[in-house]
């Protein structure tokens, strides 16, 4: 992904992140948890949702967990640019674009069945739904903010799944496909059931910058020089591997832009709407133009 900001002192681009969250989060609502802000060591605490670095994470975390206590109270926020996130969501979990039998883990298929295909297939209308998923949609027409929307940790579509699974089913779909377009519209779904799973979920209602108040904002497309700049400000001279943005192996593998080359016009809509927080709080542009 193209970005501006990689050229210009890291200093600068942090305080003045910074600002703009806290410009942006005035007025709005801040009662939901950050759910994935977790402590890494006395007086660091480090925020970052699924598809935004957070497995590269890990291994930052674990590293930083042995550097000791740090002074003060310091709280670090991660994140990606909000439709790169959903174009790794979709490579992911719906094998960008291959038939469902390509799993590349046989051994864990029934979780995503259960988490993410029969959900999907339920949404494309390719299995009926019942009627307590009917209800459940009707019950949230009225919730205006997305953050009330993102599944609880038992997702109800996920338990409910187990009703549909029946070998027949698996039987039925393994060759099938789910386009982009398909898993845009499954997620606007999962957003009208108030069933928007983490990984893709707005990162603002999974880290929630409006209430918590970060004292830097990491882009993952610069963490590595922004991510150094960090730790010296702390005073933290060992040196820490950083997280990097994940490099599938399909040299032919499109761009992240090309995905959204071809969806409707009201998709991108409601998208947009969708993940505004994620754009203005986080500050980033939601031109297409800024991806590659």
């Amino acid at each position: 992904m193209h970005v501006v900001e990689g050229h210009k002192d890291p200093s600068s681009v942090l305080d003045r992140r910074r600002s703009n969250m806290l410009a942006k989060c005035r007025g709005l609502d801040t009662s939901y948890p950050a759910t994935w802000l977790t402590n890494v060591t006395r007086g660091l605490s480090v925020c970052v949702p699924p598809k935004a670095g957070h497995t590269s994470w890990g291994r930052v975390k674990r590293e930083l967990s042995q550097v000791g206590p740090i002074d003060g109270s310091t709280k670090i926020l991660s994140v990606r640019h909000p439709l790169v996130r959903l174009t790794s969501a979709y490579r992911d979990k719906y094998l960008d674009g291959k038939p469902l039998h390509r799993t590349p883990e046989p051994k864990k298929t029934w979780i995503w069945w259960r988490r993410y295909w029969f959900p999907a297939l339920l949404s494309r209308g390719d299995i009926p739904p019942p009627r307590w998923m009917t209800l459940e949609v009707r019950s949230t027409q009225t919730l205006p903010d997305p953050c009330q929307r993102v599944a609880k940790e038992n997702m109800y579509v996920y338990l409910k799944a187990r009703e549909l699974e029946k070998p027949w089913h698996q039987s039925r779909f393994q060759n099938t496909t789910f386009s982009f377009q398909d898993f845009l519209n499954h997620v606007l779904w999962t957003a009208r059931l108030r069933q928007l799973d983490y990984h893709w979920a707005p990162q603002t209602c999974l880290c929630n910058p409006c209430k918590v108040r970060y004292d830097y904002v990491l882009h993952l497309e610069n963490i590595g020089h922004e991510l150094d700049h960090v730790l010296r400000d702390l005073g933290i001279a060992q040196e820490i591997p950083v997280p990097r943005v994940h490099v599938t192996k399909d040299d032919d593998r499109m761009s992240d832009a090309g995905y959204y080359k071809d969806v409707p016009q009201e998709i991108m809509r409601q998208i947009y709407s969708l993940f505004r927080y994620d754009f203005d709080v986080l500050n980033y542009s939601r031109s297409l133009g800024d991806l590659v």
